[in-house]
């Protein structure tokens, strides 16, 4: 049910509506299939780091440290965040609210190539920036 939801949200609203089954089930690629699994993979991470989701808003609220070139680049995204819900809500394109929610699951998932967060000694910051990612993921979700 949410890739098919997913998948009517992310067709601009002015283009001709193409329905495909293998489009929605796309494990690779701007689908539901893809930003669950970036979902979970990002809870993960902050379980098996064994702090609480309360604990590392407390650290956040101390402040935060950029500690890779590639933690400020997805920052960037996420600070874009209330700009896009206002554009599309003020243009009616959904889509460019799905757009950005690929935007920001592809960079976690190819930052998770460039450094560890688990176990590293920045981890406690990079798992506050995992924990904006999730809020920002719980408040466009549409799985739930």
């Amino acid at each position: 049910m949410a890739s098919i939801k997913y998948y009517d949200l992310k067709q601009n609203r002015i283009t001709n509506y193409e329905f495909s089954y293998k489009k929605m089930l796309d494990p690779k690629g701007n689908t539901a299939v893809y930003l669950v699994y970036a979902y979970v993979r990002i809870c993960s991470i902050i379980r098996k780091s064994g702090l609480s989701e309360d604990r590392l808003g407390e650290l956040a609220r101390v402040g935060y440290k950029i500690t890779h070139p590639e933690e400020r680049k997805l920052g960037a995204l996420l600070i874009k965040f209330a700009e896009v819900v206002n554009e599309a809500v003020d243009e009616l394109a959904l889509n460019r609210l799905t757009d950005y929610i690929y935007a920001v699951t592809t960079k976690v998932q190819e930052n998770y190539k460039r450094y560890r967060i688990v176990g590293d000694e920045h981890m406690e910051s990079r798992l506050m920036l995992c924990l904006a990612i999730k809020q920002v993921l719980d408040r466009t979700s549409t799985w739930r």
